[in-house]
């Protein structure tokens, strides 16, 4: 699961992950996967590639970003800086209703969004997650 964590030139799936060897696909909320061939911010997406690998990118990063988000779970993006989960608020207030998932080989809990990963969560109605770098 990756998300793209800062604007870029050429937003592109052949363009920013050219090792992939799969499609890039989002989850869209009540509907299902769909494949995708353009990254963007803030939108989590899923991509297979042979073997573990970093892969450069280069853009302007993304210190805050407001998330949208529909009642149920929703895969989301980080932005260029970690943030902790415990730093993530909502409008609604108190949406939040599970952990924040990661995906290695399985799914785990995190304490902290990376830049570049994917998150699962889960919230009791729409509304926006709000997430901020918190380097000054």
């Amino acid at each position: 699961m990756i998300s793209l964590p800062l604007v870029v030139n050429d937003p592109r799936k052949i363009i920013l992950f050219p090792t992939a060897t799969s499609n890039a696909f989002l989850y869209i909320p009540g509907t299902g996967y769909a494949q995708k061939d353009t990254i963007y911010n803030s939108i989590d997406y899923w991509l297979k590639f042979n073997a573990y690998q970093t892969i450069p990118l280069e853009g302007i990063p993304i210190l805050s970003d407001t998330i949208d988000v529909v009642e149920g779970w929703n895969l989301i993006g980080c932005i260029s800086e970690t943030v902790l989960v415990s730093n993530i608020t909502s409008e609604p207030e108190n949406i939040i209703t599970s952990n924040f998932y990661g995906y290695n080989n399985g799914y785990f809990i995190t304490t902290e969004l990376l830049p570049a990963k994917a998150y699962w969560v889960k919230v009791n109605q729409n509304g926006k997650l709000f997430l901020n770098s918190t380097k000054k």
